[in-house]
């Protein structure tokens, strides 16, 4: 996995974003997300520090989006996809797992 993300990195393909909270599930608030992130063509890989089920559910009917938590992020998740984000909080957890 630590490769992984340093191949990521290297690339640029990596983007770090503030927790997300959403209030409701709503697909069409994780389509503005992304389009505000330029994302809305990429394949996209949604790490997140904890379990959210409404972003997990927002997401779920987008085909080139997948959300995961940061202690179940696997290599190949992260080299699938075009751009990984991150929330903040996802990286002290992901650190301690390849440390």
């Amino acid at each position: 996995r630590k490769s992984a993300f340093s191949y990521k990195a290297k690339a640029k393909d990596i983007m770090v974003i503030e927790d997300l909270k959403f209030d409701a599930i709503k697909t069409k608030d994780f389509e503005t997300l992304l389009s505000n992130l330029k994302l809305q063509n990429d394949k996209v890989l949604m790490i997140l520090g904890e379990q959210n089920d409404n972003v997990y559910l927002s997401s779920r009917n987008l085909k080139k989006v997948k959300v995961v938590t940061a202690d179940s992020v696997n290599t190949f998740d992260v080299l699938n996809a075009q751009k990984v984000v991150m929330a903040a909080s996802s990286i002290e957890v992901i650190e301690k797992i390849l440390n």
